[in-house]
């Protein structure tokens, strides 16, 4: 009830009000439970909380400190990444929302992908006088490093763009999937790119992968949480091998540069990276199979190995003792 739920968060010093629950409960970052105690003509309907509400409440509290966050609607990626039970219905809306708007924005854009200079001028325009820029007349160095990283951003769009107009046409090519595959360094190579390509096409056909959302059920929020719980054990043993995000090799710096270029604090503190990678997991269908691999012993110790591996090559083991 919230007499109860007031009575917990201030004894963890947070002020909490019935206006901050009714709020929470709006924006599907609580739930509760409507249910009558006694005779209801008397007691009325009262609303009964998660036991974990708490903990849900003091993560809120922390995300509040947080300036980097605009809307507390987007709390609700971040809780339901952390495990906390929240409005699936409210956040399939919100997920529907995004997506519209993220494939509204690339066909806005469709028509420049036939062009990589009309594409990047167009980006130019949307952005001049966004970022904020320390007060001053900028260097010729800053400049020059700004205009590069500019030109990186642009080139990676357009060739995304090309690739999600494909996308939306039904048929991804050769030539464009090629092209997009051989920007990522580590992905570049031409027997494994006609294979993943064959997958990508059939996935299409198979799967209405943009009506996903609108028709996602409780079974699928279920079968994501699974995968994000089974992700972060493969995650621990990263952070186990290196102490710190920060000193994975080549990891580190390149959150470094996306905090510096994004101007915040923390990269994995977004709302909008958790955002993202729930509408993949949702929208892409694949979440069951995906648990069930990394749920083989063999998979999660040939893990340990290749992690183990690279931190003995790269000198940056970290010993952990129990």
């Amino acid at each position: 009830m919230k007499k109860e739920l007031k009575a917990q968060a201030k004894s963890r010093g947070i002020e909490l009000n019935d206006k901050k629950i009714e709020r929470y409960v709006g924006y599907g970052l609580l739930i509760g439970n409507k249910t009558s105690e006694g005779n209801a003509s008397r007691t009325g309907v009262v609303k009964l909380f998660d036991e974990r509400s708490i903990d849900a409440i003091c993560l809120i509290n922390e995300l509040n400190e947080n300036k980097n966050i605009r809307r507390q609607q987007d709390y609700i990626y971040v809780l339901f990444w952390r495990g906390y039970p929240v409005d699936l219905e409210k956040l399939r809306i919100r997920l529907l929302e995004y997506q519209t708007k993220l494939i509204q924005w690339f066909e806005d854009r469709s028509e420049y992908t036939y062009d990589q200079s009309e594409f990047m001028d167009m980006i130019l325009s949307e952005n001049v006088g966004k970022l904020p820029r320390k007060v001053g007349r900028p260097s010729k160095q800053f400049l020059a490093r700004e205009n590069v990283e500019f030109q990186e951003t642009a080139d990676a769009l357009f060739k995304t763009g090309k690739l999600f107009r494909e996308l939306l046409n039904g048929t991804i090519t050769q030539g464009v999937f090629r092209e997009f595959i051989q920007s990522k360094s580590t992905l570049s190579d031409e027997p494994h790119e006609e294979l993943l390509l064959q997958h990508v096409n059939r996935w299409i056909k198979e799967n209405a992968w943009m009506n996903a959302i609108k028709t996602s059920n409780v079974q699928d929020y279920k079968d994501c949480y699974e995968l994000i719980a089974l992700l972060k054990e493969y995650w621990l043993v990263i952070k186990q091998q290196y102490g710190d995000i920060y000193s994975i090799p080549g990891v580190g710096d390149i959150l470094n540069i996306l905090e510096e270029h994004f101007h915040i604090s923390k990269l994995a503190d977004q709302p909008f990276i958790y955002r993202f990678v729930i509408l993949i997991f949702i929208s892409g269908g694949f979440s069951r199979k995906l648990t069930e691999f990394l749920s083989l012993p063999s998979v999660y110790q040939g893990w340990k190995s290749i992690v183990s591996d690279l931190g003995s090559t790269s000198g940056e083991e970290v010993r952990i003792n129990g």
